[in-house]
């Protein structure tokens, strides 16, 4: 690595920080849409509920007639059509970046990540907890083996939208130097990628964020299918990269929107 470069002079708990606070950040932000929009469908319904650890606990009885096919499908599917039309969005966002430093290439290419995981992760999580979109599923006709073939599907869908985060990923980096050898790659992958997911989940598990039942664990482990294909290396001549010599600072504009948004989450769950 070119020593002459400086590698954008930058230490590395600030690439760590940074990062962490991106992904909780998109973790937060678009886990309050598909929520928000859930509960507007119950409660137009007539179907009563509360919030319990960020997550929609509903009241009424299952045998309740308010509990028709199609109120079950409009409130339990609303969220994950909002992620899928997330992921596709923020990685079209991402794409248009490509070019251009900064920390919002990072951002969005969190956000899309995560929108990923929370779709079909929480496919995944649903079928293996009778949970969440499995009930769309159940009433909807589909027979328990299409379940299981659209959970199988879900994992490649998450191995190869990994495919696409690792170029993502690579396109943040300040300096070409990061990428060049495979001990780089590692060291740029470890602080951008992985203790940044790891760091921030252990945070965001311990506010109690979201709530923690096997459907959390489950959909927030499926990340892991996501993350593997992006621990192969990568050519970074395939690539373009903008040039950053100053150095990177903490994203204090980023920690500011976080603390707002999550405690906009906090302040109207807990009305």
């Amino acid at each position: 690595m070119d020593k002459t470069e400086n590698v954008n002079q930058t230490k590395p708990y600030v690439i760590v920080l940074n990062s962490t606070i991106l992904f909780m950040l998109a973790y937060v932000f678009v886990y309050i849409f598909p929520l928000f929009a859930s509960e507007y469908m119950a409660t137009s319904s007539g179907i009563e509920i509360r919030f319990s650890n960020y997550i929609i606990e509903y009241l009424t009885p299952n045998d309740s007639p308010l509990w028709t096919k199609d109120n079950i499908i409009n409130i339990f599917a609303v969220g994950p059509a909002i992620t899928f039309f997330f992921g596709f969005f923020f990685w079209y966002i991402a794409y248009g970046l490509r070019t251009t430093a900064g920390l919002f290439k990072l951002f969005f290419t969190w956000a899309y990540v995560v929108s990923f995981q929370l779709t079909f992760g929480g496919l995944i999580a649903g079928i293996a907890t009778l949970d969440g979109l499995l009930f769309v599923f159940n009433w909807s006709g589909l027979s328990p083996a299409l379940a299981l073939i659209l959970g199988i599907i879900s994992a490649f869908v998450l191995f190869f939208m990994g495919r696409a985060a690792r170029s993502s990923f690579m396109r943040a980096a300040y300096s070409r130097d990061w990428l060049i050898l495979p001990k780089a790659q590692i060291i740029f992958k470890l602080r951008t990628i992985y203790l940044p997911y790891f760091i921030g989940s252990v945070l965001l598990f311990l506010v109690g964020f979201p709530a923690r039942t096997p459907y959390v664990f489950i959909q927030a482990a499926s990340l892991l299918i996501l993350f593997f294909p992006t621990m192969a290396y990568f050519n970074s001549d395939t690539i373009r990269i903008s040039k950053r010599k100053d150095a990177q600072q903490i994203a204090i504009g980023f920690i500011i929107l976080f603390v707002f948004f999550f405690s906009i989450l906090t302040f109207y769950v807990k009305l």
